[in-house]
């Protein structure tokens, strides 16, 4: 669950637990007032607002999702993050300038490394490399 940084929205994953790839990406005012699902596209269990609360960062078993909040409803984009097929996503955070995102993803047969990539999706490049460990993006501060 996040709070968009004014703290009057909350994003969060609600998780259906009798089938995963149900899982929805909702938002609710603090107040529990107005609460819709944004998207219903498999979505794990982080999502992270960028610092101007115009978009969401979730992620699917697709790879890393941006979900823009216009004024006419949300738009969600797969970021192109070049990866081989089967790699897996999770944990996505924001920069603080917003410039580039942070995530985990595990490769085929690997454990999960922690990555950063333009807001875009280009550049991707691994950070860590600890075999046998699982790491998580918790957040990326000053």
């Amino acid at each position: 669950m996040r709070f968009l940084p004014d703290g009057q929205r909350i994003a969060f994953v609600r998780i259906n637990l009798a089938d995963e790839d149900r899982n929805a990406l909702m938002i609710v005012n603090r107040d529990g007032s107005r609460e819709h699902k944004l998207i219903d596209d498999a979505v794990m269990l982080r999502c992270r607002w960028s610092s101007d609360g115009s978009t969401i960062l979730a992620t699917t078993a697709a790879g890393i999702l941006a979900v823009d909040m216009t004024e006419s409803g949300p738009s969600a984009t797969l970021l192109p993050v070049q990866v081989p097929s089967g790699a897996r996503f999770s944990h996505p955070a924001w920069s603080v300038d917003g410039k580039h995102v942070a995530f985990s993803m595990a490769l085929p047969g690997q454990p999960f490394d922690i990555w950063v990539a333009n807001a875009d999706g280009s550049g991707a490049t691994q950070v860590t490399n600890t075999a046998g460990i699982d790491e998580g993006v918790e957040s990326w501060g000053p």
